[in-house]
């Protein structure tokens, strides 16, 4: 399976990531799965989001089980800090290292105006957020707060630790862009303010 990614940030630091565009064969799949959702997930999950629902379609589907452990090959080859870490959770559990990484279902956010997700952390090993539809322009979201001092945090998509936080400015320029990420990284969603329009996201968890 080709597909295009890259790793963000540097070994050295705690909030590490691997960032890639869906491939193109994988995205009407994705669809038809969202289109199909409606098992609510809210009582699983902590968000201040009215809709969401588990994708149990797109988790039937192998090949989006091949990308996403693929990502995570990916990220154990750039990051082998975690790979380490995670090799040595696994001998302490089976002494023999037999092991294989195996995806929960996963659910779809649709996100609405003023809607948020707070830091929160995944249960797992990976975890992973892909961004569908994103219906504002970080332009936009910018000017509903001219004043404030640093970076407009409006729509975005942050990971926090002690040492701060990394933040993306989510907009339209990230549909179909997926990141995937250690499960204990601490990250939230702040609200947008612009659009009356979905923001549309999937996300999940790689286990052992």
């Amino acid at each position: 399976m080709e597909f295009k990614y890259s790793p963000v940030n540097c070994e050295s630091s705690r909030i590490c990531f691997v960032q890639s565009s869906v491939p193109d064969f994988l995205r009407q799949k994705i669809l038809n799965s969202i289109d199909s959702a409606d098992e609510p997930a809210n009582k699983l999950l902590l968000g201040a989001i009215n809709n969401e629902k588990v994708l149990t379609s797109l988790f039937d589907i192998k090949d989006w089980h091949d990308y996403i452990l693929l990502l995570c090959d990916k990220f154990n080859t750039h990051f082998p800090s975690w790979k380490n870490e995670v090799n040595l959770l696994i001998t302490t559990i089976d002494n023999d290292g037999d092991f294989s990484l195996e995806l929960d279902i996963p659910w779809v956010n649709r996100m609405k105006k003023h809607e948020y997700n707070p830091v929160h952390k995944h249960s797992g090993l990976y975890s992973y957020v892909l961004w569908v539809n994103v219906p504002y322009n970080m332009d936009d979201e910018r000017k509903v707060f001219p004043d404030i001092g640093g970076n407009c945090k409006n729509g975005g998509f942050s990971f926090v630790d002690s040492h701060g936080q990394y933040d993306i400015s989510i907009d339209k320029s990230w549909e179909w862009e997926i990141v995937l990420f250690p499960s204990k990284q601490l990250h939230c969603v702040y609200p947008f303010y612009t659009s009356d329009g979905e923001r549309i996201s999937i996300a999940g968890n790689v286990t052992m």
